[in-house]
């Protein structure tokens, strides 16, 4: 693998010692390199999604519904866990990417950050995550996505220096888990037009 640093034998030392780090743990899995790496990559995949209760299949399909009003959580039934979170989307401007990196390909490019606060039932905070998220659209259509987590110093500071044209969204998002399917409703708080 090109991309690896270190020696075939420091390779599996670091690699045992992990394992070693994670021995006892209910969900320990070892994905061998009895394949080449997209498939190793495929058998990551399709296990987390089995372990987490989805569809183990590498394509996701998303269908968006507008509800008439915010769902009632007290009427959820109590074999049903959710999760709820405050998310912050700033958009940024244009100049994010340096133009030097951006192939010919690409028509069209934004960025964001999201600031994405996990709540307690109590409906206080109890984390904030932070991450960038650059989408680049190319010739042929496509959509590509780079995103990577930042500091918190980092997100204030591109927050301090964002496109000031462009609304700041906030929302509360409700994540739950129904009959084997990923849900999550968006009620957003900020802009709203009625």
């Amino acid at each position: 693998n090109e991309v690896r640093t270190e020696t075939p034998e420091l390779a599996r030392e670091l690699d045992h010692l992990t394992r070693n780090a994670w021995v006892g743990h209910p969900n320990l899995k070892i994905f061998d390199n009895s394949t080449d790496f997209e498939k190793k990559l495929q058998r990551v995949v399709e296990e987390t999604a089995r372990l987490v209760g989805l569809p183990s299949q590498l394509e996701r399909t998303t269908i968006k519904f507008i509800l008439k009003k915010a769902p009632d959580l007290n009427s959820f039934p109590e074999d049903v866990s959710y999760q709820i979170f405050d998310v912050e989307k700033v958009y940024l401007y244009d100049e994010i990417v340096n133009p030097s990196d951006r192939s010919d390909d690409i028509t069209d490019e934004y960025s964001f950050i999201r600031k994405r606060t996990t709540l307690n039932m109590e409906g206080e905070a109890s984390g904030s995550v932070y991450g960038l998220t650059i989408v680049q659209k190319t010739k042929d259509g496509q959509t590509i996505e780079k995103k990577r987590i930042i500091t918190r110093r980092e997100y204030s500071s591109l927050f301090n220096n964002r496109d000031k044209s462009r609304h700041v969204v906030r929302q509360q998002r409700i994540s739950f888990l129904w009959n084997i399917q990923s849900f999550n409703v968006h009620v957003y708080q900020e802009p709203v037009s009625d």
